[in-house]
């Protein structure tokens, strides 16, 4: 048996049932005192302390100072150690906190989750718990959230409702707009991924870049109106030699107070109309069809 596998106070039989039962456990747990002395250490902990040069006896070792030493805890004035001396005192039942622990070769997040246990001698039962995995699903359900598959850039409602956060706040909004032909492959090279990636390259942040129904957004702010005419330009360019025999159409606006701002689809026209000829729109261009880079005062 461990030297620091019994856990009193309890017949040794116990004892020895209740050490194997922490020994199977996958997650890293210690039984702390009342003092917040390490009682046992089951052999997951043991097993991580080995592996990354933390191999010792840790029956009686003070928890918090270990954690300190190993830099997961600030100190005495640190709220998770308040927190976890308010549930060896019984002011607490319970506290979580995760915290990353990175490896040299991988990222690593950690659930500590102490329990207070109504034992005499016992004051806590600390787990900490791997959810490296969980962290890396939920980031990549949130980025699937927000972005667009498979060019990677933002869903236009989600950019839509930047945009008109920007506009409500009076901040001045230009959009520059490509609107891709409808028949177009799909797959990882698709004329859409490869559009997108140009955009990002030719409207670094803080402008963003996001995908329609028809096309590909890009929404800048505070940008001039002379700037918006040198974007649709370097646009226009950047698609005629990309893509010399893809006919596209790019326009560019300034988005003010009192429009409607839509983004997600073909921005709204009465039926008939040229979306081009909207107050305050920037005509645009097609690579096949030639520059046209009048502005439309309306």
């Amino acid at each position: 048996m461990p030297e620091d596998a019994p856990v009193p106070p309890a017949a040794p039989e116990a004892a020895r049932a209740l050490a194997a039962a922490l020994d199977a456990v996958p997650d890293h747990v210690v039984v702390l005192s009342t003092e917040g002395r390490i009682l046992h250490a089951n052999e997951a902990w043991r097993r991580f302390a080995r592996e990354n040069g933390g191999d010792r006896p840790w029956t009686g070792v003070d928890y918090l100072a270990a954690g300190r030493a190993a830099g997961t805890d600030g100190g005495p004035a640190d709220p998770m150690d308040g927190a976890i001396r308010d549930v060896l005192a019984g002011r607490r039942d319970r506290f979580e906190h995760e915290y990353d622990c990175h490896a040299p070769d991988r990222l690593r997040w950690y659930r500590l989750t102490v329990t207070r246990v109504d034992v005499p001698g016992i004051g806590a039962v600390v787990a900490h718990t791997d959810v490296s995995d969980l962290r890396a699903t939920t980031a990549v359900l949130g980025r699937r959230a927000v972005r667009d598959e498979p060019t990677g850039v933002l869903r236009a409602d989600v950019l839509e409702t930047h945009a008109r956060q920007m506009v409500a706040e009076g901040r001045g909004v230009t959009v520059v707009r490509v609107r891709l032909p409808e028949a177009i492959g799909p797959g990882p090279d698709d004329v859409p991924v490869r559009a997108a990636a140009m955009l990002v390259e030719l409207f670094p942040a803080p402008a963003v870049v996001g995908r329609s129904d028809d096309g590909l957004v890009v929404v800048r702010g505070g940008a001039s109106d002379d700037e918006l005419l040198e974007a649709l330009g370097t646009t226009y360019g950047a698609f005629g030699r990309a893509f010399p025999d893809l006919r596209v159409t790019i326009t560019g606006e300034r988005l003010s107070r009192g429009r409607d701002v839509t983004l997600a689809g073909r921005p709204a026209t009465s039926p008939g109309s040229d979306p081009r000829d909207a107050p305050g729109r920037v005509a645009g261009a097609t690579p096949t069809g030639g520059p046209f880079m009048q502005r439309v005062d309306g």
